[in-house]
């Protein structure tokens, strides 16, 4: 049955107001990855840890940490995970050594996966606010702990490609590195022969 409109007011007037600086917040780091960027490896990896701790927090909060609300929420992460890095990674991705900056192309799909969680959460928190009862309902814990890893799945594999292709550059420069500053193979048979025709002059 639809929430009356009343019961929706006081829903929103009850919400604390951190809650809506929380959304604003995520509204503007999800807009901000719309549009192509260039970043470090620190900004790409620091985005995934802070939603999945979200999304733990978010399912430990509302459910306790129980074995069967874990289970849940890991195996909704790996079956997510698993899932999205079967798909090739985005066109016009790449990564420069030299400035150490990723080219990431934009995506409405961390918006997407911030909004998710952010509505799961806030769905959750309304649900056992009014009905203290559900926390103990078996079904809901593990379909919102699989929910919850679900996203977090999501978004720990689309960091993946990026963080490989920067360390695939890094083990590449360092290699050419070490070649340029140290390349005996072919110092030593050029000093040889300088040597022997010095000697024969």
């Amino acid at each position: 049955t639809p929430i009356p409109l009343t019961q929706v007011s006081l829903i929103l007037s009850h919400t604390p107001v951190w809650v809506w600086f929380l959304f604003a917040a995520l509204v503007v780091l999800g807009s901000k990855q719309v549009a192509d960027s260039r970043v470090g490896l620190r900004r790409v990896i620091v985005l995934p840890l802070a939603m999945l701790g979200l999304s733990l927090y978010g399912t430990v909060s509302a459910f306790g940490p129980t074995p069967a609300v874990l289970l849940a929420w890991t195996t909704g992460f790996a079956a997510t995970a698993l899932l999205v890095l079967q798909r090739q990674a985005p066109k016009g991705l790449s990564f420069d050594p030299a400035s150490s900056q990723f080219s990431v192309p934009g995506s409405f799909v961390p918006l997407a996966l911030m909004m998710g969680i952010f509505s799961l959460k806030y769905a959750a928190g309304v649900a056992l606010a009014m009905h203290p009862e559900l926390r103990h309902d078996a079904m809901l814990t593990i379909f919102a702990g699989t929910a919850y890893g679900a996203f977090s799945g999501a978004f720990a594999a689309r960091t993946c490609p990026t963080t490989s292709g920067a360390t695939e550059a890094s083990m590449t420069s360092s290699s050419a590195t070490r070649n340029n500053r140290w390349p005996f193979h072919t110092m030593m048979p050029q000093a040889m022969s300088a040597a022997q025709s010095s000697a024969l002059s």
